[in-house]
């Protein structure tokens, strides 16, 4: 228990006195009544966190002193734990993206043994709480399956944690910062073939080179652009600050007329649908 004043209470020969003795030291006598219960108030002073033992004898209105009762040993926990450490948001450096469905995993350590309560709160006041037990190592872990954080809305969220000990105390609040992005990139217009690579008659978009350069200037700044032949992953490259881009085949394509298409994706991993 947390209560550091406690009260004793229990059973009786009916009207009988009833003494309880604490670590050893009489804190008093109280009366059972008609029926035998009787309870008394501990109000010395609060105690100290720890182990502690009562008994109790009974005595009658003959003067017989009843045996002593099996003792009660119980604990004293009245410090709050500390606050939980929060790992963080697992996946996607702290980013909660469109393929992750609203689902945030995190993770952290607490108290052993203690019930972490986890809120991911964003500005406009939406709100997703789990719970999870530490073990006994003090290690907790919330996966996207628990967290579901489907709504609240995009941008900044706060993810709180609180531990409760056995005893009911409760600990100060940890938090950490995330980030919610499940918009995907506007889908881009189709390349053009570079100039450059463009062999014989200008503009044909026929060429000898296996590894034609594709450009765009639809981008935004820092997304990654992916170039796909017939829908296969051919190649990479970053939007550069004025929103253009060139992307070359890794490897040199086929003879034949491929088509050759390219996606966005935003720092946070969301992919446009392709050009």
């Amino acid at each position: 228990t947390s209560d550091n004043v406690p009260t004793f209470s229990g059973t009786a020969e009916a009207n009988s006195t009833v003494e309880v003795v604490f670590n050893g030291t009489s804190l008093g006598t109280t009366p059972a009544d008609a029926s035998g219960n009787w309870s008394l108030d501990y109000t010395s002073f609060p105690l100290a966190d720890g182990d502690y033992t009562v008994t109790t004898t009974a005595l009658d209105a003959a003067g017989n002193i009843s045996p002593a009762s099996t003792p009660l040993t119980f604990t004293i926990d009245a410090n709050a734990p500390a606050l939980p450490i929060i790992n963080g948001p697992i996946a996607d450096d702290d980013i909660i993206n469109a393929a992750e469905q609203g689902a945030l995993s995190v993770s952290g350590t607490a108290e052993p043994g203690s019930l972490v309560d986890v809120t991911v709160s964003d500005p406009a006041g939406n709100i997703a709480t789990a719970q999870v037990t530490a073990d006994g190592g003090g290690v907790w872990t919330l996966d996207g399956n628990e967290v579901n954080v489907s709504g609240l809305d995009d941008g900044p969220i706060t993810v709180t944690a609180t531990a409760t000990d056995t005893a009911g105390n409760v600990s100060p609040a940890g938090s950490t910062a995330a980030t919610k992005d499940t918009m995907a990139p506007t889908t881009p217009v189709a390349p053009v073939l570079d100039p450059a690579s463009d062999s014989g008659t200008p503009g044909d978009n026929i060429t000898s080179d296996t590894t034609p350069t594709l450009m765009g200037t639809d981008g935004t700044s820092g997304d990654e652009v992916t170039l796909y032949a017939d829908g296969t992953e051919v190649g990479t490259a970053t939007v550069e600050p004025d929103g253009s881009y060139s992307v070359t085949p890794d490897a040199p394509l086929a003879e034949g007329t491929p088509d050759l298409t390219v996606t966005f994706t935003d720092p946070s991993g969301n992919e446009s649908a392709p050009s």
